[in-house]
């Protein structure tokens, strides 16, 4: 794939990320105002088995997919058939054991929230398959499109179910509503639809690479999981909810912005799987191009917290402000991991790939078990254990994959020095404006669009090659929709 196939299909991922995630954050901000933290900490415990079982329903198969070089029907048909078999054993056993969990955490709330939520599976099944054909064909375009539909559709609903006092089921009628929606509008387009055709020996195939892949998301799981599964226990509700929401907005914007980039990245690095000095070439210029987005978004972030929490949320929520910058920290450095662990998936080292999981998931599990029962700390120590597990994580990734490309930290750190001094101009500038003597939310809003301005100029003054080549490509997009209207 060229340059510019590239770019467009980043370009359609993005803007379908912050379309979608901007519906999200409204519902978001809507329901934190209705809820309180004990309610809020419900919907964390339940996205814990929501993720779980999203995970083993598509069990690495569109990542299988998506980096086999010839794909037919009959691959889509196994992928499905696997899929919505898992689904239905995952909606099975959690329907029953919606009880047992529901005593766990004494939460009588928990049994219709996961049993209705868990229906939820099924679409994920059918519309994997349907998101694999339009990644590997590059029409991320349409996906934008039927996303921001769905999103739309559902999220007035949830606002309006929100207002009406339903709290947690306008959430739970968002997200089942938004992925009706998005796989319908899909299915419209590309017309695929499961048929009898399969074959064993194909999905034996597809299984033998999925199957690490597979682990690797569940060991991933684990790690990310297990902080709030265990609070669920060792913490108070409230305390839970907390830390759920100083998560959330972090997670949103990096996962959100460097996932467009990463859904294109797969396919692309799968076409040079054989071409080290290719390999290279692209993990340096994501690695340049992802510091110069995510940094400035992240340190941003963090430098504001303590205005924008109450600001977005009202001040009953003002005590996740560490979590929520320890966050920053940890979604600031989490993409440069992906971008490694996207590279070992391309070039079918999966289980590579799954030994850096453990690794990660070994220091998480171990590390918040003695925080929180052995040294008995609050959640404010287990989040800043977590920025520091990802940072380590960072480190050990670059320390595998620089094998396989030959690019070594040297190099790594020298791509993301711009990106770096040009933060550390910014927060120098934004500190400064944030000791001007005025209302709290005007100082906010002054500091954010200085940092804005602050970078951007700084980036012309260096000339920085990230910044001209996202300049050259908006004009040019700005450009070819003139002449189409003309």
């Amino acid at each position: 794939m060229d340059k510019k196939t590239f770019a467009s299909s980043a370009m359609w991922k993005i803007i379908e990320a912050f379309s979608t995630k901007g519906v999200a954050l409204v519902v978001s901000i809507i329901l934190a105002r209705l809820l309180l933290p004990e309610d809020y900490g419900i919907v964390t415990l339940t996205a814990v088995f929501i993720s779980l079982s999203t995970i083993l329903v598509q069990s690495g198969l569109s990542t299988a997919l998506i980096r086999k070089e010839t794909v037919d029907e009959t691959d889509y048909n196994n992928g499905f058939i696997i899929g919505f078999g898992i689904a239905t054993l995952c909606y099975l056993l959690f329907f029953f054991g919606a009880s047992i969990i529901s005593k766990f955490y004494n939460e009588p709330l928990l049994i219709p929230v996961i049993r209705i939520q868990m229906l939820s599976l099924f679409l994920v099944a059918f519309g994997n398959i349907q998101t694999v054909i339009i990644t590997r064909e590059f029409r991320f375009r349409e996906l934008c499109i039927a996303n921001i539909i769905a999103n739309a559709v559902s999220g007035i609903t949830g606002i309006v179910f929100a207002y009406l006092g339903f709290g947690v089921w306008a959430l739970i009628t968002y997200t089942l509503l938004r992925d009706g929606i998005s796989n319908f509008i899909i299915f419209i387009r590309i017309r695929w639809f499961p048929s009898i055709k399969f074959d064993f020996s194909r999905m034996h195939s597809l299984l033998k690479f999925s199957i690490w892949v597979l682990i690797a998301t569940l060991v991933d799981f684990v790690g990310n999981n297990y902080t709030s599964t265990l609070m669920g226990k060792k913490y108070s509700l409230a305390e839970l909810g907390l830390y759920g929401k100083g998560i959330q907005l972090p997670e949103m914007i990096c996962l959100y912005t460097f996932g467009a980039i990463s859904s294109v990245l797969l396919p692309t690095l799968a076409q040079y799987q054989n071409d080290t000095e290719k390999l290279k070439s692209i993990c340096k210029r994501l690695v340049e191009m992802t510091s110069f987005i995510i940094f400035p978004m992240m340190v941003g972030l963090g430098g504001v917290a303590t205005k924008l929490v109450p600001f977005l949320f009202t001040e009953k929520w003002s005590a996740c402000v560490p979590i929520f910058i320890c966050y920053c920290i940890y979604y600031g450095v989490n993409p440069l991991r992906s971008i490694n662990l996207q590279l070992l998936y391309a070039i079918g080292k999966s289980q590579k790939a799954l030994l850096i999981e453990v690794i990660r998931s070994v220091f998480l599990i171990v590390g918040v078990t003695f925080c929180a029962f052995v040294f008995k700390t609050n959640i404010y120590v287990i989040a800043a254990y977590s920025a520091l597990v990802a940072i380590i994580n960072v480190l050990i990734t670059q320390f595998f994959t620089r094998r396989y490309v030959e690019y070594n930290y040297k190099e790594w750190i020298k791509d993301m020095l711009p990106a770096i001094f040009l933060c550390t101009g910014m927060t120098i500038i934004v500190f400064l404006f944030g000791m001007i003597p005025l209302h709290p939310y005007i100082t906010m809003f002054i500091q954010i669009l200085i940092g804005i301005i602050s970078y951007i100029l700084m980036s012309v003054l260096t000339k920085n090659r990230n910044f001209y080549d996202i300049k050259t490509f908006i004009f040019e997009k700005i450009s070819i929709r003139r002449k189409q209207k003309k």
